[in-house]
């Protein structure tokens, strides 16, 4: 008789899921490991969380992989079980999409979910989705909160909501033009963008803090992952940086974006320069500040932009 094991609720054998943050310290000293950093890998393949005790573990073949090249990176292939990201969505638009657009955005979503069995061969409810999507981990689910792990699936998933088979094609088209308009310094036009995108084509996110407006402009430049690395609430200068734009390729131009609500666009362009984020990309001659706002009285965004560029004695 079959008995299957899984992560959910596991009784027995949930000490032998996943890394913990303390077992990889203990062998990065152990085998004189540098780089990356446990905090580099924290970002990028934390987030789990066991479902029997709580405990927060890694995504060990990916820590295993990064510290065997020394270096970070998405190691979820485009074969295999990730295929089911997007068949499960694409076979369920109406039933999951705009949960997964929440998640995307950086929300948890509340949810009871049962379990799933790795035989069942039929997946039709939201619910058998959702939970083939953590026993596959695609997502972590602890005390009915279901979100994406970290950054390694959120790439993922990024990638999947701009194919072209997930019903978003003019989203995804409405995202190019805000990427263009943000590289051209087109600030009424950005703000119009941001507006209509959350109006019209995303108006289930309410806003009531800055977090809501975040999560409307990850999914506003989701077209933008064509050109750039993007980075959430990531480490620059003396703070964390709303939204950090590296560019795949040499010669594109590096964007800082920061957000504000009730306050100004000044106001967030001079936060980039105060807290220095602009070392970020040292490396680069000149790099494009973007600060946006929101204000609850006059239900407008606002948008202004600014081209710095490096002097030799800052780089």
């Amino acid at each position: 008789m079959f008995h299957e094991f899984t992560s959910f609720q596991d009784a027995m054998f949930y000490p032998y899921f996943g890394l913990t943050k303390d077992e990889i310290r203990h062998k990065m000293r152990e085998k004189g490991f540098q780089s990356p950093t446990l905090e580099e890998l924290s970002f990028w393949y934390d987030g789990y969380v066991r479902g029997y005790d709580g405990m927060h573990v890694f995504n060990p073949a990916s820590v295993s992989k990064a510290l065997a090249e020394g270096c970070c990176q998405n190691n979820w292939t485009g074969t295999g079980p990730m295929n089911e990201v997007q068949d499960l969505i694409r076979h369920n638009v109406q039933d999951v999409r705009e949960d997964v657009i929440r998640m995307v955005g950086g929300e948890s979503l509340s949810i009871r979910l049962s379990g799933f069995a790795v035989e069942k061969t039929q997946i039709s409810t939201r619910d058998e989705i959702f939970s083939a999507m953590v026993v596959y981990g695609f997502l972590t689910y602890h005390k009915d909160e279901l979100r994406i792990p970290n950054h390694e699936l959120m790439m993922k998933f990024q990638e999947a909501l701009a194919s072209r088979s997930l019903g978003l094609k003019q989203t995804i088209e409405e995202s190019r033009k805000l990427l263009n308009a943000t590289l051209e310094r087109k600030d009424a036009e950005v703000a119009a963008l941001i507006e209509n995108l959350h109006d019209e084509k995303i108006p289930f996110f309410q806003y009531n803090d800055e977090n809501s407006l975040a999560c409307v402009v990850t999914v506003g430049y989701l077209s933008a992952l064509d050109r750039y690395r993007i980075t959430r609430e990531d480490k620059a200068g003396k703070g964390y940086v709303d939204f950090l734009f590296e560019p795949l390729a040499q010669g594109d131009l590096p964007v800082i974006l920061e957000l504000k609500y009730n306050h100004s666009a000044e106001h967030a362009l001079q936060c980039i320069k105060d807290r220095n984020y602009i070392r970020r990309f040292r490396n680069h001659r000149r790099v494009l500040l973007v600060g946006v706002n929101y204000s609850e009285v006059t239900k407008k965004h606002t948008c202004l932009t600014e081209l710095l560029e490096h002097r030799d004695d800052d780089r």
